[in-house]
């Protein structure tokens, strides 16, 4: 299984949130970094199994916060929907990226 780590703390906005998962998925060119595309992505592009683990930090001077956690929210929804699709949002006091549900 893929995992994949994307750390809160360097996210400061939604965009730099689609740019880290259109890397880490390697999703195409014409990715089109917003919701519908990241579930059209998450459906039909991705190899699975995958594992992604955001760890819930806030970047200093992180704007948009709501849109960064719709973009969250629909990962937790796919990894209810989505078989080999998995999604651990760790926060920190939960510890270290090694944690597990």
């Amino acid at each position: 299984m893929k995992e994949i780590a994307i750390y809160g703390a360097a996210i400061a906005n939604a965009e730099q949130l689609h740019q880290q998962l259109a890397k880490q998925l390697a999703f195409p060119a014409w990715y089109g970094n917003n919701l519908d595309a990241l579930w059209d992505m998450l459906e039909g592009w991705i190899e699975l199994p995958v594992m992604i683990r955001y760890e819930s930090v806030t970047a200093p001077g992180a704007e948009d916060q709501t849109e960064i956690e719709a973009i969250l929210d629909m990962l937790d929804e796919a990894s209810s929907t989505i078989e080999g699709f998995n999604f651990d949002r760790i926060m920190p006091e939960q510890g270290d990226f090694t944690s597990k549900r």
